[in-house]
């Protein structure tokens, strides 16, 4: 899981995977952990009977399987569940517990919309890009949503945007990247927009929002050298390699010289790159 810890219970050569973020876990104490740093990743679909299933026959707990069964079937609180599997173990103190029972009853009390966009930010977070897309959708077209400022409802958008760049195109995430800058003036945003546009291929959109922010020609480069060294990796060219040599001269303090032969090595390359016979 990332982190060295402490066994002092059963651990099983069977790993129970939770369905959700597809994380591992091999003993009670890595369970505590994972509930205990992931809580808003915490849903109703955390805790099925496959878990408690392997608490029995894996941890060898029966009686710890035997309450999380019965919470389930009595459809009792997510926070009660965590509490009784947090409570099978002493890896957390009693103020620890307490501390992320706060964390939970506050979002219990959060506006439902506001949840939904936990769910969706774990979507994008573990890569499940559609339903991310999916959720943020619905949000933005709530009216529930008007409990979001300028700023979050721009995040937002630009998280939508990130989805997707993954799902669709970047040309269909460019709309929403510029949703999101209207609204939230980030810089990430910004330049992810330009970004996009530029991945696809979108020239004049480009000039024209360049013109719009007041992007500098030298900036202008920059992001167009970006998006050129970006497409050579994905490539895995022998361009890209030359290009990845030059770092050396960067290593070395040499940080002038290696801007000059950059710009000579990508003007050599594109000419021969943008007619498509780049081998």
């Amino acid at each position: 899981m990332g982190k060295l810890i402490f066994c002092t219970g059963q651990v099983t050569q069977k790993p129970y995977t939770f369905p959700f973020s597809k994380t591992k876990i091999y003993s009670m104490e890595e369970l505590n952990y994972y509930l205990y740093n992931n809580i808003y990743l915490i849903s109703e679909d955390t805790f099925q009977y496959s878990l408690c299933d392997w608490i029995e026959n894996e941890l060898l707990l029966p009686e710890v399987a035997d309450k999380i069964r019965n919470l389930l079937n009595r459809r009792n609180n997510l926070k009660d569940v965590v509490v009784s599997l947090l409570c099978s173990a002493d890896y957390y103190t009693e103020q620890q517990i307490r501390e992320l029972i706060q964390v939970m009853e506050q979002i219990e009390r959060m506006p439902m919309i506001k949840k939904r966009k936990i769910k969706a930010d774990n979507y994008l977070m573990l890569g499940q890009y559609a339903k991310a897309s999916s959720e943020y959708e619905a949000i933005v077209d709530a009216k529930e949503a008007a409990v979001f400022s300028g700023v979050e409802y721009g995040d937002i958008f630009h998280n939508l945007a990130v989805a997707k760049a993954r799902t669709i195109s970047a040309s269909e995430a460019a709309k929403y990247y510029l949703l999101a800058y209207r609204r939230n003036q980030r810089e990430e945003s910004l330049v992810q927009y330009l970004y996009a546009l530029l991945l696809s291929k979108n020239t004049e959109e480009f000039k024209a929002a360049c013109e719009e922010f007041a992007i500098s020609k030298e900036r202008q480069e920059q992001l167009e050298e970006d998006i050129f060294i970006k497409e050579l990796a994905a490539l895995e060219t022998a361009d890209y390699e030359s290009i990845e040599r030059l770092s050396d001269l960067k290593k070395e303090g040499k940080v002038a010289q290696y801007y000059r032969e950059l710009k000579k090595t990508i003007r050599q390359y594109k000419d021969t790159y943008r007619k498509g016979i780049l081998s």
